[in-house]
């Protein structure tokens, strides 16, 4: 199902509002960012699913459920992340690095750790200005879950966003895969309909030039960046490319394992964060690159 972003002349079936909000192609649904629904989508709160009927364009009698303001963590999570790293043996990081097949200076820079309460490894979670506002955990196992109190934030090392480029992916563990790829300046969002206005921010703060998101390959992940590509524009008047991934490759931590992939995805990657957007001057219609 095809979606498009509400505007002006089309506003939001269901709040009456020419933004945020999408609405299916052929009218049969909307996403919408301020009225509740059963249907959450994202887990960061993108927007509620509303399914539209007969009188598809007609508002409800709803009323809007008014968000509330975010809370900062009552726990302090920078201290949290520090003592996780103090905790962090030698020996488990090599088993990480192996298991995610990332490479232990990646991690490093960001600052994962470990709990021996949760018996498990702490990844941090960033606020723009580089505060750390939540911890998201991974288990031996592989399962993934949040200290009690965390905001949902992004991924990153504070010192490595510079204003040349910025390369946004999913998740910490992308995040580490593409600094390996040697591409330093890159954030990972916590989830892919999530993060729009922190990323909005951040991107206020350093002003890069060039701006390439990386989407998970699946619906979800192409949806989020493209809400994501759609809200740098509405927040920050900022541009920015989508680089898809080769069939069959589900995300950049894969895709780093694949030798040939590889070093596609690098020169691809290098291409749009050093040259091709600047010098031949991009439009909205191709800034869509697949690999």
């Amino acid at each position: 199902m095809s979606w498009k972003r509400v505007n002006k002349n089309e506003p939001c079936p269901i709040c009456g509002k020419p933004d945020w909000c999408m609405v299916a192609g052929d009218q049969s649904a909307a996403i919408c960012s301020r009225i509740a629904s059963e249907k959450q989508i994202g887990r960061a709160g993108a927007g509620w699913l509303h399914v539209l009927r007969d009188d598809a364009f007609k508002r409800p009698a709803w009323r809007p459920v008014k968000r509330a303001e975010p809370k900062r963590p009552s726990k302090n999570m920078n201290a949290l992340a520090n003592e996780f790293c103090r905790e962090l043996r030698q020996t488990s990081l090599v088993w990480l690095s192996n298991e995610l097949c990332v490479s232990r200076d990646s991690l490093m820079q960001l600052r994962v750790g470990w709990s021996k309460q949760r018996r498990a490894f702490s990844f941090p979670m960033r606020e723009p200005n580089g505060n750390v506002c939540g911890i998201r955990y991974r288990a031996y196992g592989g399962d993934k879950f949040s200290e009690s109190g965390s905001r949902e934030g992004l991924f990153f090392q504070p010192e490595n966003v510079i204003r040349s480029y910025l390369v946004i992916v999913e998740g910490a563990s992308d995040t580490t895969a593409t600094m390996d790829l040697g591409f330093s300046s890159v954030i990972g969002r916590a989830s892919c309909h999530g993060n729009i206005e922190q990323v909005a921010t951040l991107c206020r703060r350093k002003k890069p030039n060039r701006v390439v998101i990386i989407p998970d390959n699946d619906e979800c992940g192409w949806h989020g960046a493209r809400m994501l590509q759609s809200g740098l524009v509405e927040l920050c008047g900022l541009q920015s490319r989508l680089l898809g991934l080769p069939e069959g490759v589900k995300d950049v931590r894969q895709c780093i394992q694949q030798t040939e992939s590889a070093e596609r995805l690098r020169d691809q990657l290098g291409t749009l964060t050093e040259s091709s957007s600047v010098k031949h001057g991009a439009t909205s219609n191709d800034r869509n690159t697949r690999l």
